[in-house]
């Protein structure tokens, strides 16, 4: 559950309440794991340089420490809780998914026939699928009765793309999944406390399971950015 929401400003004053939080939920033990959830490795390896470099909380031996400290993105933490669960199939990955739109244009290529063989064409589609993948069932069917050409050539694409790839799991599967282990409590359990570090949007799966994440946790801080 979450237990505190803290809003500060972003740069130096949420490094420093990263800082805090960690020390407080370590509570004197330098060895108490805590897993800290960030939008991005870039975000992530950031705070842990500033962390190694002493700023915010202190403790009696110096700088605060990162041991036994993870960062991770939601979705790597989602993998870490779930990824059993779809050992039926397999992640798609950009080569998988470009062979698959590649399929797709040489049996169908539509208004694309004259570019098919272009890798704009191709990235395109990609960008796409990747787009429109986190959209449920209802979702699509609001943007096909939107009517347009666009609107049809999109979902026409996206469900033959979707077709090549049957046998393969996309990010919404896994995170959707994951929200839904029945023992999650036990797989968040070795993470120790939570501590969701400048909340940024997400797709809808993700938001559900880190919503399902927060709530089952045994302890979980959130610190957000703001400004102004």
């Amino acid at each position: 559950m979450i237990e505190s929401v803290e809003v500060v400003g972003y740069g130096r004053p949420a490094s420093e309440a990263l800082a805090a939080a960690i020390a407080s939920a370590k509570g004197g033990d330098p060895l108490s794991p805590v897993t800290v959830i960030v939008s991005s490795n870039f975000v992530g390896l950031s705070a842990r340089r500033l962390l190694a470099s002493g700023v915010g909380a202190r403790d009696d031996d110096g700088p605060l420490g990162g041991a036994n400290v993870s960062f991770v993105t939601p979705f790597r933490l989602a993998e870490q809780v779930g990824a059993e669960l779809l050992l039926d199939r397999r992640p798609i990955t950009n080569p998988v998914l470009g062979a698959a739109v590649r399929r797709v244009l040489a049996t169908d290529p539509g208004p694309f026939g004259p570019v098919r063989q272009h890798e704009a064409a191709e990235e395109a589609l990609a960008a796409l699928f990747a787009e429109l993948s986190n959209v449920d069932d209802t979702g699509l069917e609001a943007i096909l009765e939107e009517g347009s050409t666009a609107a049809e050539l999109a979902i026409r694409y996206h469900r033959a793309i979707a077709t090549e790839l049957l046998g393969f799991h996309t990010e919404r599967d896994l995170a959707l999944e994951s929200a839904e282990h029945p023992h999650l409590d036990d797989r968040l359990a070795p993470l120790g406390r939570l501590i969701w570090f400048l909340p940024a949007p997400v797709s809808p799966a993700l938001a559900t399971f880190l919503a399902r994440v927060l709530r089952t946790s045994a302890a979980a801080t959130v610190i957000v950015g703001a400004t102004g």
